[in-house]
């Protein structure tokens, strides 16, 4: 069609256990004229691809979950959503009400990022740690939230959920914050991903079980954004 240059595109799909790793290669981009013409600049090809990427992982990820059940839970907190944003994304607020009830979690790790992570630990009442961690896909402030949630070891690598071995060992959790005046609504939509049939099954059947968890956690934020807000107006 008359562009400019010759290049040449390369896709290779590498085994990971049961993941797929895809390296992209493109040759011959010092053929086109990127003075001439700038829309073929290297960092042009480069952002096109990555999108292009995104793309095919978020397709991937809801053809993997097809039949998969989505558990979705929210609540309107009574703060700002700047505020209930700082509160999910800082260590500083996080150390105060993150985690299960009757088990205190500690902030080891926070890299607010995509590709960045949040490690966790967890103590129970019995004196047991529990890790874990968020990967960061997409961070939009102070609006939306994606990750991937899984039960991992101190050095935060994926393990088993302590109570449950069938557990999928990754869960894509998406965090969304509607501002409605000077309250918020924050809702968590979550899928099982790269899991197997079995899993698929253990993870519908906990939705009343999760349901409970975030009830008794979103108590407490709720307790911990009123704490602040007093502290704000004294």
């Amino acid at each position: 069609r008359g562009n400019p240059g010759i290049s040449f595109v390369t896709f290779e799909l590498i085994p990971e256990g049961q993941k797929t790793k895809l390296k992209l290669t493109h040759t011959g981009l010092e053929t086109f004229d990127g003075k001439k013409h700038p829309e073929y600049a290297r960092k042009n090809f480069a952002m096109g691809w990555t999108q292009l990427g995104t793309a095919l992982e978020q397709f991937l990820e809801k053809t993997n979950a097809a039949g998969n059940e989505e558990f979705s839970i929210s609540r309107i907190f009574d703060a700002p959503r700047e505020l209930v944003w700082k509160a999910l994304t800082e260590p500083t607020h996080l150390d105060h009400w993150w985690g299960p009830k009757g088990m205190p979690t500690r902030v080891a790790k926070l890299e607010l990022r995509p590709g960045g992570t949040f490690l966790y630990c967890m103590k129970t009442p019995d004196g047991k740690e529990w890790w874990g961690k968020w990967v960061y896909r997409e961070i939009v402030a102070p609006e939306k939230m994606v990750s991937v949630v899984s039960f991992t070891d101190e050095k935060g690598n994926p393990t088993r959920h302590p109570l449950s071995p069938t557990w999928p060992l990754e869960v894509l959790s998406t965090a969304t914050l509607s501002a409605q005046g000077n309250k918020t609504m924050l809702t968590v939509r979550s899928v099982a991903i790269n899991a197997t049939a079995e899993e698929l099954k253990t993870f519908a059947d906990g939705f009343k079980n999760m349901e409970q968890g975030f009830t008794g956690t979103w108590n407490q934020l709720a307790e911990y954004l009123a704490s602040v807000g007093k502290e704000s107006k004294a």
